[in-house]
């Protein structure tokens, strides 16, 4: 029997809990593998409420030290490959094989995605107010 993982909202750099939970079921078993926060209003206020207060630090980070970020967490997705392919299966009865190609891709892709801080391309329109913001095209 697997032992049941409780998952929680990760929010301004804490776990914190949810009133309400939703169980997660292996779809082969039937077998209660976990539970996850059903998140509520108040839930969702405070994720926001911390990614907008984040986005002004992340947005004063060069490219090129959020590509470096985005670096870190795919290493991070490569050491816990095995981890994440094994809930993948248990969650959705994917193969193990195809559950891990999938993680794979994740972190490659990130790789990917880091690489364009390098390449940041477009049209830049100036504003014709004093103080107006840049428009990317």
């Amino acid at each position: 029997m697997t032992k049941v993982k409780h998952y929680s909202n990760y929010i301004n750099g804490s776990f914190t809990d949810s009133r309400n939970r939703i169980d997660v079921f292996n779809p082969a078993t039937e077998e209660l593998i976990s539970t996850i926060p059903n998140s509520d209003n108040n839930d969702v206020d405070a994720a926001l409420k911390a990614a907008t207060d984040a986005k002004r630090k992340w947005s004063s980070f060069a490219a090129i030290e959020r590509a470096n970020y985005l670096r870190k967490i795919a290493n991070k997705i490569r050491e816990k490959s095995g981890d994440l392919a094994n809930i993948i299966s248990e969650e959705q009865g994917k193969t193990l094989e195809l559950a891990l190609v999938e993680v794979q891709f994740t972190a490659d892709y990130m790789d990917y995605m880091a690489e364009w801080a390098r390449r940041i391309e477009g049209e830049i329109i100036t504003s014709d107010r004093a103080g107006g913001k840049y428009i990317f095209v």
